[in-house]
């Protein structure tokens, strides 16, 4: 069974970015990061961070994790929330 075709629709604002907690993150959404170095782009679904996380924990409490992995780099990086549509 193959996985969905998705698109990213549009940048999403559901709060300020020092509240935003994954339980906050419902389905159809994507967690964008780009790095500060080099400016690849890696994205990341709420579910699968809420598989290892409690959902009380805040997205900018990550952010010094996400790491781009051509770079290795932690420094810079940035992310937004992206809503996902199917493709038809």
């Amino acid at each position: 069974m193959g996985l969905p075709c998705v698109e990213h629709k549009q940048n999403i604002t559901i709060g300020p970015r020092y509240q935003v907690r994954l339980e906050d993150l419902r389905e159809r959404r994507v967690v964008e990061i780009t790095c500060g170095r080099c400016g690849r782009q890696g994205k990341v679904y709420p579910a699968t961070l809420r598989r290892k996380l409690p959902g009380h924990t805040k997205l900018l409490d990550l952010v010094p994790r996400f790491t781009c992995r051509a770079r290795r780099n932690r420094e810079g990086n940035t992310w937004r929330i992206l809503a996902l549509s199917r493709n038809g």
